[in-house]
Formats: C-alpha cells, sequence, structure tokens
C-alpha cells in the first residue's frame, strides 16, 4: 500500500506562505480559514521551511480544515513546536475537532500541570498521555485510532495506547485550538506547527517511521511533485542544466561520422 493511500486532508505551511488561508494539498482540496491569525504568523521554521507561529490566544487558529472522518479506523500526523510554560495547568491544543468537553471526535492536545505532562489524546472524557512533546523541539506526532484503540506514535516511535469509548462520527477540524465560536474553552495552541495530515486508515509503523525520517512536509512534497527526482532531472535539462552523461555520449555518437573514440 502506498503511503498517500487513504489521505483525506494534508495542510503543509513548508510549501510557502498562502496569505490568509492553509491550502489543502489533499484530495478534498478543503482550505483552512484563518481566524484571527495574522498573515505574519508565516515564519521561517525548522531547517528553513516555513511553518505557523501560534499565539496561545483562543481564536488565534486555521478553522475549517474539512473533517476528520467518522470511520472505526483513522490516523493523524501532525509536526509541532512547543513553548515549553511551566508551573500552573496548561491545555494547548494541538488539532482537535468536535466540542471540546466530554464528545471529541478526535483531538491531540499537550499538557502541562507538574503531575501530567506532555502529548494527550482525548476521547469522551477518557484520555492517555505520554511525557513527550513539551520541549521546545520539533517533533512528529502520530494518532492512530481502530475502533476503540487508540495509539501514539512520537518520532516514529511507538510511545502509548489505551482503549477507549469512541464516538465515531465525522466531524470539522481546527488547527491550533478550537475558536469560540466552535465552542472552544481558551486553551489554545502556543508554538509552531508544521505539516497536518489525516488518513481514513490506519498507517503501518514503517510508513510513521517514514514520515519522521522524511521529515515536515514530506507528505504535501509527494503530492506537489517535490519529492520526485526523475521530476527534477526534467526540470533541469528543461532549464539549461547539465546533461546526464550517457545521454552526451549518445548524442556525440548519432552526430558524429564514427563510433565513440
Amino acid at each position: 500500500m502506498a503511503l498517500l493511500d487513504g489521505l483525506v486532508h494534508c495542510y503543509t505551511p513548508s510549501l510557502g506562505p498562502t496569505g490568509y488561508r492553509l491550502i489543502d494539498r489533499g484530495p478534498r482540496r478543503d482550505n483552512g480559514d484563518f481566524t484571527n491569525l495574522p498573515a505574519s504568523s508565516w515564519i521561517g521554521g525548522r531547517h528553513g521551511r516555513w511553518c505557523l507561529d501560534f499565539a496561545g490566544t483562543n481564536n488565534a487558529v486555521v478553522a475549517s480544515c474539512g473533517n476528520i472522518p467518522g470511520t472505526t479506523r483513522r490516523t493523524v500526523s501532525i509536526w509541532w513546536r512547543a513553548q515549553v510554560v511551566i508551573g500552573a495547568f496548561v491545555q494547548r491544543v494541538a488539532f482537535g475537532s468536535g466540542p471540546l468537553v466530554f464528545t471529541q471526535v478526535f483531538q491531540i492536545s499537550l499538557l502541562n500541570n507538574g503531575a501530567i505532562t506532555g502529548a494527550t489524546v482525548t476521547q469522551n472524557g477518557d484520555s492517555f498521555t505520554v511525557n513527550a512533546g513539551n520541549d521546545n523541539v520539533w517533533h512528529n506526532v502520530v494518532v492512530i485510532n481502530n475502533d476503540q484503540s487508540w495509539v501514539m506514535y512520537i518520532d516514529g516511535v511507538l510511545v502509548g495506547s489505551k482503549s477507549m469509548s469512541t464516538t465515531h462520527v465525522s466531524g470539522e477540524a481546527t488547527i491550533g485550538g478550537q475558536p469560540s465560536s466552535y465552542g472552544g474553552t481558551g486553551s489554545p495552541w502556543l508554538g509552531q506547527i508544521g505539516e497536518a495530515a489525516i488518513f481514513n486508515r490506519e498507517l503501518t509503523q514503517a510508513e510513521i517511521v517514514e514520515i519522521y525520517r522524511r521529515g515536515d512536509g514530506a507528505i504535501g512534497r509527494m503530492l506537489t511533485g517535490q519529492s520526485s527526482r526523475k521530476s527534477r532531472l526534467s526540470q533541469s535539462m528543461a532549464a539549461g542544466g547539465a546533461t546526464p552523461w550517457l545521454y552526451a555520449r549518445r548524442r556525440s555518437q548519432i552526430i558524429g561520422s564514427g563510433g565513440i573514440t
């Protein structure tokens, strides 16, 4: 199975700023709209790539990012860099859909209240937390839901799982938190967010490792052909770039009067 099979949405800031919209590179083409998030939120991220910077204020989100599928098998992959906050309880939603209280369709958060710190998945009032991802460093967080089972990977490594009562319904997604118009409770993301991708199937461990290995924006680059060596070579030739050695030899043989010397 190809990695792009089952892809529903893909939002890839690293491909470049697009003003007040976050382009959906996936097949649904359901672009996200900024809600109180200025165009200046596009900043240079990891390895010089672009990302979105969230100030930790309610309503500063990318809203209407399509629907998370209501199937019994689904996956969300997201790249984030969280700014560490020490002390009081802090909940910063990286990706979520549905109401924030008790009936989340799909939500990935970061908690910091001293006793419970790390990446969290919440569903119907239940949750599990992994002590990771809140160190001001870029991470890839992947969450898989299969019926009642929830599994989390961070940077390609399986870090936690739990069986939770799950509502398999479709819900409109937001990135960076939930705006107050969607029932947000003032728990926005504080930090940067890179590529977010939604699948209507379970990704394999090998696929998750591959996403992490390729880095932030890998899925978007695949969708736009930027990861194709053949495509880059063709563009180089069309622009007058270096001609491959074997092709040059064959051309000289055809044009010349004799064999290759």
